[in-house]
């Protein structure tokens, strides 16, 4: 056993050099004799080549080098290519942390690799102590170089009685028969001539050392550098030994041994010289790479006229290439080896000799193919990732390059990929084609292009049918099926849906006939490893096709996916199928299922004794890789979590003993985009059935999940399991509508429970819920305190009791009370804070409630249905501590909590008033931005209200605190919503009213007006200030309360600034005749940006201006909704943006740029800018005609424009034949929808129509129409009548509220969503 014992004080002493190592307690004279130096840097040697493929270290003085045993972990995990379950100090200072260091590694060999150590414990190698040293590292070499051995040794009888040999035995026996013709008897004195080294090398390749029988044993060391160079050189053997001391006298035998090792298992490289006599052949290889060898004279002779045959190991001749080198001197041939085993290559010079029948013998072993849908050359789609395999069997990848060359329209311009090792040994290659056309694949490993290579890949738009198809599923992923699972492929076309001229999926074509994608246009098949077609059943689902097969063999099974014979992206594919085996590891969690991008997805794994966790991974959709973060919670399982970044499935691997999948795995999760206002870390989770401990089996524990401050209505899905993995029934009453759902359990076991809460598909908390389940109770002690009872109401104390006895362990009481509320963690200053403490089922306790800080507070105490609200005003700011006890001494968990109370000096208080109409209040998420004299709040969500728990309702107050900097005194508010809710998005705002204590104002903003639907990107302000000084370096501005101003119809996400005095009325006007004259200083600017016609000159990236002027700057504007472009900033377009601000006078220049971001591209070619104002009636046109780029070479992502001409206009100019109907005027009429469909009392089962009129509208956008019942959609069906009519007809399936969305682009048209009652 390796265990660690106390150590003797035994450290080096001596000054160690390179492959020496310092003395310890061993005879100094001992350790400096020869062959034990010999043996010591041969060991170092071989130790370091195994650490430079692994990345580490190398070791220069043995006795040091693994003293703190980081070093011996890598070599050991080099070696046996496993890691180390266990943690150990990677950085071990302390002496007890270098002996668990080494006692681990030593454990590791006799346990896991079942090496049999003698006399030697860790704190020898702490010590130093170079002799056992010495012998730990045999005992390496023996097991992992010498007996863990490929041997060709034959079959049968014969390979039983080796096996019985000793590795001594074993070796000497593989040499004897190598070199028969050489008595060998040893590995000292019949190799220190160098003569059988040279003999050694010849008989793996023969040619290498051709005349090493006419060597002179006299000549040694020259002998040996030759043989062991030329070994070094193209048998890939390093010199483990030096040729000196090979040839030293005193050569150490495990030394000799050592080195030796290696020739059985050498191969000879792609190229290799034989020299044969007149002539010198050159060649080898493997299945799938190509052999490239030549036949040289040596004679000078002329052999063109030589004849070459290959035969392979069958002995049938192979067709090969001759290649003309214009030399008659020498032959180049090229062969593609299709089978493996060795081959024989003879040559015939005619009028000369004949070379030996075996001029060149070389074996092929192992093979390399690359396969998969990336190489097909149909089928790749524009802007989708795709992929291929380069599959390799018993090839040693040194070097594996891939190149993709784009078409001429590029400029030949190579396109990025990403290469990854996939769990089973094989590289994946992905790649995003960027534009349609002729791509050429290039594939090379270990230096040589395989066969097949180069490939030909056709790239074409994914609007074309085959290209419209998504595939995914189990049943396409290359690693984790197992013989008998469910293998699903499941097969999805892409939204339907139509516009006026185009001849793409689903839409119309020349004849307006409608053209949809038909799946049964598609087929699937999957073939076993015996080429046979595996049976599978189709089941259709929608615009989804689902196919599942079960594969009841082992091995690579390939599959395929064709639309009218074409294959879709992803097809074909290639699945290998491991063997059927019992899953033991446990795993759990809703990031296994589902997830949304840019929320952490978080699972547990539990994992069995029996198996060996070897790595989690997570493939994505997209190119990047997927960072996975695993907390190891030191009991056996592991808590992971990674965060999605794009939408699409993902593969969940988790990985076992030899990098396999365990059963199930991978699994596949659907990933969405986030909906707005989502945040599943806010839903609130509290009450006794989540805490640690306290909770009794066989009964009922309850806890609460309030919603309220999520955001979007979502699912809530709760897993619960014991401590052996049993589901546990969580039953949850959704009966509230207050956004709490109360849930209960009751566990059946003891010992811990997982409890799983995800809301939306995301975990509401990064790791699960951990509860200690314990016996129950009945049997504690009975415990009676004298305890005095304290009337609950108002206490003029910073302490307060509530007393009472219990007939139940006190201590085990305690950890029944939870408390909970932002008294517990935070406030300001002088305004209340407040906590509730939950007694669970206790009827009477014995509460002690105390805070303690920087003042004196009082608190106040009443009884609610949930337990005790505590409500206190800490004075001061400053560190406060809430402590709640049991009985005077037992804490509650989470006790003491501590209060970091801040400074209140910019806190106002907002109070909304939501006025009394029908239907007045919204379920929208409201935005406040408060401006002041010296600055503002920025944008601030309205989210808990102080008042209500389901704020903005009719005829109701909600207050919220808003925290911010000096903005000094206020003068105008910005508020709107976003049109966020499923019951009702409008909102009659009656008026707002703010108060700021530490001003000692107060403020009313009256409104009395609706919020209501509308465009998302268009913001609406009318900004009225009670005195002059609005905004420095602006001119006031002023308005009587009569003042008619002209705004943008309410609409939703519309944001109106209202003064603190005066109201306004508001008339319809056109998006540039917004308020704006010169005794205002409030007016519009036209903004026109010119994106540039150069390839690829677009950008998705999210661009921002900045315009200087006399009089100030506007800061940093972004330029959000195009009035001419839902697709903004694309190649050769001018984008419009209307900017409502103050007038900053004369323009000096602008400042335009982007922030990088992004899927497709973010360098823009920005061509011109043009800025109008109407106020003033001037346009400033900045030219630029450059890039605005990180990625291109002496470019920036900002770019300061100076005006190069300024052209004085009209206000006719600036509205006139450019303010034609486009997408910023849908809702005035352009697009039209009338017709019994859209009225009330259709009747169900019934067809109704209704015709859309698109004839005055631009007609570069799409018309997007949807049904939505009750409980689901209905079919649309479209019509074209012509002159720009749709005629739009549906049938409803079931009775109830029907919503007819009707959308010209990305916004909705005039009356858009209808609501209609079928009967």
């Amino acid at each position: 056993m390796a265990n660690a014992r106390p150590h003797h004080g035994r450290r080096p002493s001596e000054p160690r050099s390179p492959g020496v190592p310092s003395p310890g307690a061993d005879n100094c004279s001992e350790i400096l004799a020869s062959w034990k130096t010999i043996q010591t840097n041969t060991f170092v040697r071989w130790a370091n080549e195994h650490l430079r493929e692994a990345g580490g270290d190398p070791v220069v003085d043995l006795a040091v080098d693994f003293s703190d045993g980081v070093r011996l972990i890598a070599l050991v995990e080099s070696l046996s290519r496993r890691k180390f379950a266990r943690r150990y100090s990677r950085q071990p200072g302390r002496r007890n942390q270098r002996l668990e260091n080494v006692t681990l590694v030593l454990e590791f060999l006799e346990h896991e690799e079942k090496i049999r150590l003698v006399n030697i414990d860790s704190s020898d190698i702490v010590d130093g102590n170079v002799k056992l040293i010495l012998g730990l590292m045999w005992s390496l070499i023996l097991h992992y170089s010498i007996s863990d051995q490929t041997w060709d040794e034959g079959t049968g009888a014969s390979l039983e009685r080796k096996k019985e040999l000793t590795p001594k035995q074993r070796l000497l026996s593989w040499i004897k028969k190598k070199l028969p013709q050489q008595d060998i008897t040893n590995f000292t004195s019949d190799w220190i001539d160098g003569r059988n080294i040279g003999a050694l090398v010849d008989s793996i390749a023969p040619g290498l050392c051709p005349d090493w029988h006419l060597w002179k044993s006299g000549n040694a060391l020259e002998n040996a550098k030759k043989a062991m160079t030329v070994a070094e050189e193209w048998l890939n053997i390093p010199q483990l030994i030096t040729p000196d001391e090979m040839t030293d006298p005193k050569l150490d035998e495990l030394s000799a041994m050592t080195y030796l090792a290696q020739f059985p298992s050498a191969r000879p490289k792609s190229s290799i010289c034989i020299h044969r006599s007149g002539a010198c052949a050159v060649g080898s290889g493997v299945v799938g790479l190509p052999i490239d060898f030549s036949i040289d004279s040596l004679d000078e002779d002329d052999i063109s006229n030589a004849i070459v045959k290959i035969f392979d190991s069958a002995g049938i001749e192979k067709q090969f290439d001759m290649i003309s080198t214009g030399n008659t001197k020498s032959l180049a041939i090229l062969f593609k080896p299709e089978t493996e085993g060795v081959h024989k290559v003879t040559v015939n010079l005619f009028g000369a000799h004949k070379m030996s029948e075996n001029v060149l013998t070389f074996d092929v072993r192992g093979s390399v193919s690359a396969v998969g849908p990336g190489l097909e050359p149909t089928g790749v789609a524009l802007l989708q990732k795709s992929y291929f395999e380069v599959q390799t069997e018993n090839v040693k990848v040194k070097d594996l390059e891939v190149t993709i060359v784009q078409p001429e329209s590029v400029d030949k311009s190579l396109l990025c990929s990403d290469i990854c090792k996939t769990p089973d040994g094989h590289w994946k290659v992905e790649y995003t084609p960027l534009v349609e056309g002729l791509h050429t694949v290039n594939v090379l490993v270990n230096g040589g292009v395989i066969c097949g290579s180069p490939y030909n890949v056709f790239v074409s738009s994914s609007s074309e049918s085959s290209g419209s198809i998504s595939m995914r599923g189990r049943g396409i992923q290359p690693s984790g099926l197992r013989v008998g699972d469910d293998a699903v492929v499941v097969l999805q076309a892409k939204d339907i849906y139509a516009e006026p001229k185009c001849n793409s999926i689903s839409s119309k074509d020349e004849d307006n006939q409608e053209c949809k994608l038909d799946l049964s246009d598609l087929e699937v098949s999957v073939s076993d490893p015996d080429g046979t077609e595996v049976h599978g059943t189709l089941e259709k689902q929608g615009n989804q096709l689902k196919y599942t097969y079960k594969p009841e063999k082992v091995g690579k099974f390939v599959g395929a996916a064709t639309y009218k014979g074409q294959n879709i992206s992803g097809s074909p594919f290639v699945v290998n199928v491991n063997p059927a085996v019992v899953r033991k590891s446990r795993v759990f969690g809703p990031g296994l299922h589902s997830g949304i991008v840019g929320h952490r997805a978080c699972f547990t794994v539990d994992r069995h004794q029996d198996e060996n966790l070897t790595g989690i991974c997570v493939d994505g959709p997209g190119p990047q890789p997927v960072e996975v973060e695993i907390t190891d919670n030191e009991d056996g399982s592991k808590d992971v979590s990674y965060v999605p970044t794009i939408p699409g499935e993902y593969a969940v691997h988790i990985l076992c003993n030899n990098d396999e999948d365990i059963p199930g795995s991978p699994f596949m999760v659907d990933v969405t985009m986030a909906p707005d206002d989502f945040d599943p870390t806010k839903v609130l989770a509290y009450g006794n059935g989540l805490s640690e401990s306290g909770i009794t089996v066989d009964e009922w524990t309850e806890f609460t999940l309030d919603t309220t401050l999520a955001g979007q209505d979502a699912e809530l899905f709760i897993e619960a399991y014991d401590d052996e993995y049993n589901e546990i029934e969580v039953l949850m009453d959704e009966g509230s509508k207050t956004g709490a759902v109360e849930c209960q359990y009751k566990p059946q076991r003891t010992g811990q429970h997982r409890l799983f809460i995800s809301y939306g598909g995301v975990n509401i908390n990064e790791r699960p819920y951990r509860v200690q389940v314990h016996d129950n109770p009945a049997s504690y002690p009975v415990v009676e305190l004298p305890v005095e009872a304290t009337q609950v109401g108002h206490v003029s104390s910073s302490h307060l009791d509530i007393l009472d006895d219990d007939d139940a362990s006190l201590d085990y009481q305690a950890l029944r009370v939870k408390a909970y509320g932002d008294g517990l963690g935070s406030g300001f200053a002088g305004h209340p804070s407040s906590f509730i403490v939950v007694m669970s089922d206790c009827s009477v306790e014995c509460l002690g409630v105390a805070v303690d800080g920087p003042c004196k507070v009082e608190m106040d105490c009443f009884e609610t249905k949930e337990g005790y609200k505590f409500s206190y005003i800490p004075r001061t700011a400053g560190e406060f501590i809430v402590s709640i006890n049991y009985a005077g001494k037992y804490p509650i968990p989470g006790s003491p909590f501590h209060v970091y109370v801040k400074e209140a000096t910019n806190l106002y208080s907002v109070r909304v008033f939501t006025g009394n109409k029908l239907f007045a209040g919204t379920d929208a998420n409201v935005y406040v931005t408060l401006f002041g004299e010296i600055g503002d709040t920025g944008t601030v969500q309205l989210r808990a209200s102080r008042t209500h728990l389901n704020k903005f309702e009719r005829n109701q107050m909600d207050e919220f605190f808003v925290e911010a900097v000096n903005i000094g005194e206020l003068r105008k508010i910005k508020i709107g919503h976003d049109n966020a809710g499923k019951v009702g998005t409008s909102w009659f705002l009656d008026r707002v009213e703010i108060d700021s204590p530490l001003l000692g104002k107060h403020w009313v903003f009256p409104f009395r007006r609706w919020l209501s639907k509308g465009d998302l990107s268009v913001e609406m302000v009318a900004t009225v200030a009670n005195d002059a000084r609005m905004i420095p370096g602006f001119s006031p501005v002023t308005f009587s309360n009569n003042q008619e101003m002209r705004l943008e119809d309410i609409t939703t996400s519309s944001t109106l600034t209202v003064s603190c005095e005066n109201t306004l009325k508001t008339t319809k006007h056109s998006d540039f005749d917004s308020v704006s004259n010169s005794e205002d200083g409030i007016g519009s600017y036209r903004i026109l940006v010119y994106t540039g016609n150069k390839l690829f000159a677009g950008t998705d990236a999210n661009v921002h201006i900045e315009i200087f002027g006399e009089k100030g700057d506007t800061g940093i504007l972004e330029l959000k909704s195009s009035k001419r472009n839902w697709n903004k900033f694309e190649r050769n377009k001018k984008d419009e943006f209307i900017i409502d601000i103050p007038d900053v006078g004369e323009l000096i220049k602008i400042r335009i740029g982007h922030d990088n971001s992004g899927l497709f591209g973010s360098s823009w070619f920005l061509d011109r800018v043009e800025v109008e104002s109407k106020l003033l009636g001037k346009l400033w046109r900045f030219p630029y005609r450059h890039w605005i780029s990180k990625e291109k070479h002496g470019c920036n992502l900002e770019a300061e424009l100076y005006p190069h001409e300024v052209i004085n206009v009209s206000a006719n100019d600036l509205s006139g034949s450019e303010r034609d109907c486009d997408q910023s005027d849908v809702t005035d009429g352009c697009v039209k929808a009338s017709g019994h469909g859209l009225e009330n009392q259709p009747t169900v089962d019934s067809t109704t129509s209704f015709l859309v009129d698109v004839s005055e509208a631009d007609p570069g956008n799409l018309l997007l129409l949807s049904v939505q019942g009750p409980t689901e959609p209905c079919q649309v069906n479209m019509t074209y009548e012509g002159n720009g009519i749709y005629n739009v007809s549906y049938q409803p399936r079931e009775r109830g509220v029907h919503i007819i969305s009707i959308k010209w682009g990305k916004r909705y048209i005039t009356g858009s969503p209808f609501v209609v009652n079928v009967v």
